[in-house]
Parts: C-alpha cells; structure tokens; sequence
C-alpha cells in the first residue's frame, strides 16, 4: 500500500505499489488584465516532490500565438540562463489549444523538490489570457 507524507512534505512513499506512479499537473496562469499579455516574466511556482514533466499544455481565451520559455532553479529565483527548453518553446500558433510531450532540445524535464518554474512570455499576438499545464509524474 502506497504511504503519502504529511502535507508540505515534499515526500511520498511508495512500497509495494505496481503501476504508475500518480501525475500532477500544475496550472500557471498568464494574464494581461484584458490586454495582450506582453512579453516578459510572468511569475513562478515552487514544487515541493521530485517528477519528471510529461506533457506541456497551453490554453487560451482567444485564439492566437504565444511562446513560453520556462526557468527552473533549485531554490532559487531562475535566470535566463536556467531555461530548460532550449529553442523547443511551448507554444500556441494560431489556436486556442497546444499540447506537447516532444522535449527535443530540452535540457532536462526532471523536477527536484524545491525548484522554482519561472515562466516566461517569449512573443504573443491577441491572447489576453492563458493557462500553462505542466503534467508532472512524480518519482
């Protein structure tokens, strides 16, 4: 039987269990206050288990192009020079919906308990409102 730790943890415990382990996905929201959402960093999230990202999502409210770089330090308050996307940016190209699991070019979709996701807004068009998912499965 599967034993999680108390909440806050950033520990699970796993014995005895086959299949895969549960995935999580969390939700960063991008929005310009009913403008465009302007180039530029936008915010972060602090993960509290380790995981390994699955999949990449973007969801907007008009349809539109956006590029979203991503930052991840341990820690930290990532930098430019954190960015684990390399040029495979997730992106929206005219649509409403994107969602990816090809990390060519990533320099890693591994998650550490305590890494900062810092997320940032490469280019947009039209969109004034999306949602970044990230579907991590922990470890």
């Amino acid at each position: 039987s599967g034993q999680v730790g108390p909440p806050g943890s950033g520990t699970s415990k796993f014995s005895g269990f086959s299949g895969s382990l549960p995935s999580d996905t969390e939700n960063f929201i991008v929005d310009g206050g009913g403008m465009a959402v302007t180039t530029g960093e936008k915010g972060n999230l602090i993960l509290d288990y380790d995981g390994v990202i699955e999949r990449v999502t973007l969801v907007s409210d008009l349809q539109g192009s956006m590029e979203i770089d991503i930052w991840k330090r341990n820690q930290n308050v990532p930098l430019p020079a954190n960015t684990i996307t390399g040029t495979n940016y997730p992106a929206l190209v005219n649509q409403r919906y994107a969602s990816t699991t090809n990390f060519s070019g990533w320099s890693t979709t591994t998650i550490t308990s305590g890494d900062v996701i810092e997320f940032y807004v490469i280019s947009n068009t039209t969109i004034t409102r999306a949602t970044v998912a990230l579907c991590i499965r922990r470890v």
